[in-house]
């Protein structure tokens, strides 16, 4: 009688972790479909980085500012005889 329960016990104990690990296994799966979406995620904004750096190069570019200051805003270089120097005291 007394063997008959530790068998069952054993084979429920031997149950219960085959059920456990089935558990864990799906859980890690999740995690690990987790993990490939934010890692796309940031390959993502890496690239949308990466462009927006060459786009704020681009608009800043010293050309381009001072071809905006002289079609929109009429700005143009002094002529030499308006120039004056001031020394600092």
């Amino acid at each position: 009688m007394m063997r008959m329960l530790l068998l069952f016990g054993l084979a429920g104990a031997v149950v219960a972790t085959g059920l456990r690990i089935v558990v864990v296994q799906e859980d890690v799966r999740g995690q690990n479909r987790a993990l490939a979406t934010l890692q796309g995620e940031i390959r993502r904004l890496d690239e949308e980085w990466s462009q927006l750096l060459l786009e704020q190069a681009t608009w800043a570019r010293f050309g381009r500012v001072e071809e905006l200051a002289r079609t929109q805003h009429r700005m143009d270089y002094p002529r030499l005889d308006a120039v004056v120097h001031v020394d600092a005291p």
